[in-house]
């Protein structure tokens, strides 16, 4: 049924000459997957302002990383625990939520590389709770 909508659509932007293009998902962040307008919009205001991918994919919602972690590597799990932790949108805390989202690309970058390497939840929980904008 999603594949009869997404031609569905397809079809008709390019009928009405709507321009289009698809998320460069797969590529940065290795995965496929369909966002809600939520998501959408957070993507193309961090584009228009940032023209950063890998800063913009950060409103994909983690639980579509989940399924990839769950059966991946240290590195995979580490990565979906990176980006859940500095997504605009989780719900850990309001504090951190607010700060997630003033987080410019370099900032991201450079937290999003730190709690990667990590090996523990409580290395995560040190960087989060110490690492002030």
């Amino acid at each position: 049924m999603d594949e009869l909508k997404e031609a569905l659509t397809l079809a008709k932007a390019k009928r009405l000459n709507i321009r289009h293009a698809r998320f460069p998902l797969k590529k940065t962040l290795g995965l496929t997957c369909e966002l809600n307008v939520d998501a959408c919009v957070g993507i193309m205001c961090d584009m228009k302002g940032y023209n950063d991918w890998g800063f913009a994919c950060r409103w994909v919602p983690a639980r579509h990383l989940a399924a990839g972690a769950q059966n991946g590597s240290i590195e995979k799990q580490m990565r979906y625990h990176a980006h859940r932790n500095l997504s605009p949108t989780s719900g850990i805390s309001a504090d951190m939520v607010e700060r997630n989202r003033r987080l410019n690309p370099r900032q991201y970058r450079d937290m999003f590389k730190r709690i990667s390497k990590t090996a523990s939840f409580e290395e995560i929980n040190k960087i989060m709770t110490t690492h002030k904008f």
